[in-house]
Parts: C-alpha cells; structure tokens; sequence
C-alpha cells in the first residue's frame, strides 16, 4: 500500500514543480481541442517506415491525455523504449526514503551530511514517542540502504523523508472517504469530476507497453539540481531538529483515535486542498494551459529557470547514448515542454550533437 501512494506522492511532486495553471471549463476530458502538434518531434533521418524512429515529446504534465490527437498516440505506441525524467528503482527497495533512495552512503559522505552529527541525538532532542516512529519507519530501509542507524542519519534527511510521509497520509485519508486530495487543476476539474491521476498526459504514456524504460537521472542529480542537497548540508542542526519534532507530530496527528475524527480530519484536508486550487486560479488563470494547446514558445519560456538548463546539460550525453545503444528500437522520449526551448533547451543541444528533430503533425 505504502508503495501505491508513494507513486501518487511523486506524480504530486511533479505538479508542484511544473508550472500549473488554473481551473478552466473549457478545459474538460472529452470537449478540449485535440493538438495534432503539440510539441512532439521525431529524429531525421528514418525514412523507412519500418525503420526504427526516436520521438521528442514535451509534455505539461498535468494536461488530460485526451488533449493529444489520436494519430499522435498511435505514433508513441509505436516505441519500445520509453525515456523519461525520472525512473528510480531503488525506490521499490527503500520506499521510506523516497528521494534519497538512490543516493548513496559515499555521496553522503563526500557531501557531509555525517559530518558533526551529535551521538544519541535523537535520545537527547526528542520525545520517546518521536524517537520511536523514527525507529519504526526507518530502521530497516536505512540498514539496507546505507548500513546506518537513525542516530547516524542527520535529522534533515528524516525530516524531508517524513515531509514526503504527511502527504501520502493526507491522501491516504482522502481516498479512505472518497474525497479528491489534489483533482487535477491544470485539466480544469473539480473534484467531483476528476479523481484519477491517470487521466494525465504522463500517466497515460507511462500506462503504455514499454520492453525497456530508462531515467535520465537519479535521485542525487535531483537533488542537487533542485538546490535541495546543498540546502540540507548547510541546515544547522537545531534548526532542523526542530522542524523534524514539528513534523512528527504533524504525522501523529494525521492518526486519529476513532472513524469519526479521521472522516473530519479528510474534510479538512480538502477543503484546504480546494482553497490552495482556488488561489493559484487568481494568480495563474488558463494562461499556461492556452500558451501548450496553442503552441505558445515564447511564453512557456518564461518558466526556464537556472535548474531547468543545468538538469538539460546531464540529460544530453544520456540521451544521446540511449539513442547510441539502441539503434534497432523505436524511442519516445518524454520530459517537460520547457526542457525543449530557448537556447539551452534539448532541441537546439541535440541539434549542436547532429540530432535533428522535427515537428510531427499527426
């Protein structure tokens, strides 16, 4: 079970790392216009039709799959390989870690996260309630995953792990009453009329038969891509020690004693959940959601950032073996629209490599 949420806190992650745009009733699965374009691209250069082809999609990764035309879906059925942004195994081994699954003991030596950790901190600095669902979730996944124990973990990696723990809870309780925790607001729904995840562009392309996928990067490439590495190494220890306390009990508090208290604590939860949909509606309106369906590059590029960039010049050499490598398979590869454009985008550095992609029209 806690693996099934897990997937549904990391499609989460995504919407709030993508730009998201607001709720739209011209937006709806079934009435939004089919995009024959998009921003879907193939390799030149397979001119047999039975030749193998590799196909660029850029996604926006909350859309409804019904805004991409059929002609183009056929086309990415056709790949055996899938490529995408994120896709970490270990995860399925050391489910409590979440993005520190596939960070290594030595990256987290040569990084200093052990370094100046007090002995028995948790003992010292924490409640015996608290040091025991410390002890309990994360025992076992730190032994096999590191050979550590809880007191040789710094208490901002714990602390980032039972983040991650507080929103799959809150959509455990959602889904437990039949309330929508976060309805997708990029595909301009309430909650009575989307609930399903898989509804999205993403969800729909990862439901597809792949013999092979591959990830273009890991959990330590992520993180430090994100600025979040570097940010838990500096943290000082009281600081977050204290917002670990802060949070464990935030977790407690998701458990309540009765039925009763727990079907209240859902409504709560959702209402907020409708609120914070409410307001990125004041900020954002439909814009993002116009400028994709419409093929609007120069206001999606406003949504480039520093890590955008950084994250496109780790992929490139990657992509360009996995091309390199399987030269007898079809390839899809999907990540966000915004990774393609602007001079630093894959387009033009894949170009620079002798990869030339062009514009499919379905």
């Amino acid at each position: 079970m806690l693996k099934i949420f897990a997937c549904f806190f990391y499609f989460i992650i995504a919407l709030g790392v993508a730009p998201q745009a607001a709720e739209d009733d011209t937006i709806k699965e079934g009435t939004e216009p089919a995009v024959k374009s998009l921003f879907f691209y193939q390799l030149e250069g397979a001119n047999d039709l039975e030749a193998p082809v590799v196909y660029l999609f850029g996604t926006l990764h909350t859309l409804p799959h019904s805004c991409i035309d059929d002609s183009i879906k056929e086309l990415m059925k056709k790949a055996s390989i899938l490529v995408k942004e994120v896709f970490n195994l270990r995860s399925w081994d050391f489910p409590e870690l979440f993005d520190f699954a596939d960070v290594t003991l030595e990256t987290l030596q040569q990084k200093g996260y052990l370094d100046s950790i007090p002995p028995n901190w948790p003992d010292d600095n924490l409640t015996p309630e608290h040091h025991s669902i410390l002890l309990k979730k994360f025992s076992l996944d730190l032994k096999n995953a590191w050979g550590l124990e809880v007191k040789g973990v710094p208490p901002s990696i714990l602390n980032d792990c039972i983040k991650s723990n507080i929103e799959i809870r809150r959509q455990e309780l959602l889904e437990k009453f039949s309330l929508t925790g976060f309805s997708n607001i990029s595909a301009g729904r309430n909650s009575e009329q989307y609930s399903n995840s898989h509804q999205t562009i993403d969800s729909y392309i990862n439901c597809l038969h792949f013999k092979k996928t591959y990830g273009l990067e890991d959990g330590h490439t992520r993180l430090e891509t994100s600025g979040k590495l570097d940010q838990l190494a500096r943290e000082k220890f009281e600081v977050s020690t204290n917002q670990l306390k802060h949070n464990i009990q935030k977790l407690l508090n998701l458990y309540p004693s009765s039925a009763d208290e727990e079907a209240e604590l859902a409504k709560k939860i959702h209402k907020k959940n409708i609120n914070r949909q409410q307001l990125v509606k004041q900020l954002m309106g439909k814009a993002i959601n116009e400028a994709y369906l419409n093929g609007d590059e120069e206001y999606l590029k406003e949504y480039i950032r520093e890590d955008t960039t950084k994250r496109n010049k780790i992929w490139l050499p990657k992509i360009k073996d996995i091309i390199k490598n399987n030269g007898d398979s079809s390839i899809l590869i999907i990540v966000g629209c915004a990774h393609l454009l602007g001079e630093d985008g894959l387009l033009n550095l894949l170009n620079q490599e002798g990869l030339n992609f062009f514009k499919v029209v379905g």
